[in-house]
């Protein structure tokens, strides 16, 4: 900008540093095909080994085995209509068996789950009736 000269001098003005075009594909469309077929070329590679796939996190670190005997599942629970909604993770087991004591004193079965959420559909108490019911839950392993 000129700060002091006559008001209609003209400025030059240099052109653009960066002449900014828009791609004309989207870039890496389809990342994870294209990572796929990186990790088999890499595998297949000659000089590929076991300690070459970890250090790249193509084979995962080896984790160990939950002892069954120190699992035990963490209910967290929602209301819908009213009713309990029972949500828990997996924790690598296969099913969770829930028991449940409604205002009696004793646990029942209620139901042998595969899922992680379960929403009881017992009848509720009467309107003005106060009922503490209770769960307890058992992982199950290989249906054992």
């Amino acid at each position: 900008m000129l700060r002091d000269g006559p008001k209609g001098a003209v400025i030059n003005l240099s052109a653009p540093l960066v002449v900014i075009t828009p791609p004309t594909s989207e870039p890496y469309a389809d990342i994870i095909g294209f990572l796929g077929a990186l990790i088999v070329r890499i595998k297949k590679h000659k000089n590929y080994t076991e300690a070459i796939g970890k250090a790249l996190y193509i084979i995962p670190p080896q984790s160990p085995a939950p002892d069954p005997a120190l699992l035990q599942p963490d209910l967290t629970f929602d209301f819908n209509a009213g009713h309990p909604v029972l949500y828990w993770y997996h924790n690598g087991t296969n099913a969770l068996l829930i028991e449940a004591d409604y205002g009696t004193g004793s646990f029942s079965l209620v139901t042998i789950q595969m899922t992680t959420r379960f929403e009881d559909s017992t009848p509720l108490p009467s309107p003005g009736t106060v009922v503490l019911w209770k769960y307890r839950a058992i992982y199950r392993i290989r249906d054992a």
